[in-house]
């Protein structure tokens, strides 16, 4: 059976020095690693014989766009959930449809920006007559909400080894925000499981409803359309598909409708004329950034996203003044 190579002591040994990269100066990674091989050993008797457990979890709190509650594991634990990561994406990865662009390797939100970039772009190129419309939507409280059974059963279809199906249901139990409900922000099986709870979804928009131009990034997911009417139709179809199918919720707060010659906001920035723009409060954000060693490096990065005003803002001018002068 795989879960029995999946979890060899070689394995184990293999993803902890991958799981340990940039941590080792950390508290908890220093205190396993200081009797490494007993903590690796024990791991793996609790993995071979079947009787692993998985842990509680640490919470605190991140201030992003809002106060985020992150879950973390021991290390034990993710140790576990690193090779459970691996071995889906793995399994999963060709399944998802070319535009998903979070928590993937060589995609990412920049990519998922210049892709946006290139559909507006398109779009106007196919229909120059046409105005063209950006149709954005955000699911509310996506991971608290993902249901551990639904998840699971769309996870059982690829899996096919019960040992490893039994280990992964324990992950998925491991956290629950209500009713067998919610993965936490912090695992990196998370990242997985939410790309996997919603390929179903992102096929039913682009085949079924027919918008090929649409680009998901976790919770947010939007298309381009010159086909306004067609597209407001299909609003109130897409709330019902994930409410049904998927008990997610899109308040019509949530969804926005951009004309592609005003400024479309997607993932922190805003694209206009072709150009990709900063928010004000990413801009301040990113200023706050810089100081005298790497300033220029963060206006040299400023000047890959086109913004004119970012570049050219007093702040900008001010400061740069201000090391030109007092170095």
């Amino acid at each position: 059976m795989y879960y029995y190579k999946l979890f060899s002591i070689e394995n184990l040994f293999f993803y902890w020095h991958k799981l340990k990269s940039g941590k080792s100066h950390k508290k908890d990674f220093l205190i396993f690693e200081s009797n490494l091989e007993e903590n690796i050993f024990d791991l793996y008797s609790d993995l071979q014989n079947k009787i692993y457990i998985h842990g509680e979890y640490k919470e605190f709190f991140i201030f992003d766009k809002k106060k985020r509650t992150i879950n973390k594991a021991n290390v034990k634990d993710r140790l576990v959930n690193l090779i459970i990561y691996n071995y889906l994406l793995k399994l999963f990865k060709s399944r998802f449809v070319r535009d998903t662009y979070s928590s993937l390797k060589n995609r990412g939100a920049d990519k998922a920006l210049g892709k946006l970039k290139y559909y507006i772009n398109l779009e106007q190129v196919q229909n120059p007559n046409k105005n063209i419309y950006v149709f954005k939507f955000d699911i509310q409280k996506y991971f608290k909400n993902i249901d551990h059974n639904k998840l699971f059963l769309l996870i059982e279809q690829k899996v096919k080894d019960r040992d490893i199906l039994d280990l992964i249901e324990k992950i998925i139990a491991s956290y629950d925000e209500s009713k067998n409900k919610g993965i936490p922000l912090g695992n990196v099986t998370s990242q997985v499981f939410a790309n996997i709870y919603l390929y179903y979804f992102d096929l039913w928009v682009i085949k079924d409803q027919g918008f090929y131009k649409y680009i998901r990034y976790n919770d947010d997911f939007i298309f381009v359309t010159y086909k306004y009417d067609n597209a407001l139709k299909s609003v109130e179809r897409i709330r019902s598909f994930l409410e049904n199918k998927f008990d997610l919720f899109m308040p019509l707060e949530k969804i926005k409708i951009y004309k592609t010659y005003n400024r479309v906001y997607f993932l922190g920035k805003y694209i206009k004329n072709n150009k990709l723009l900063l928010t004000k409060k990413v801009a301040v954000k990113f200023l706050k950034k810089a100081d005298k060693n790497n300033f220029y490096s963060y206006t040299g990065i400023a000047s890959h996203l086109n913004d004119d005003n970012l570049l050219k803002s007093s702040i900008i001018a001010k400061i740069l003044l201000y090391y030109e002068i007092y170095g």
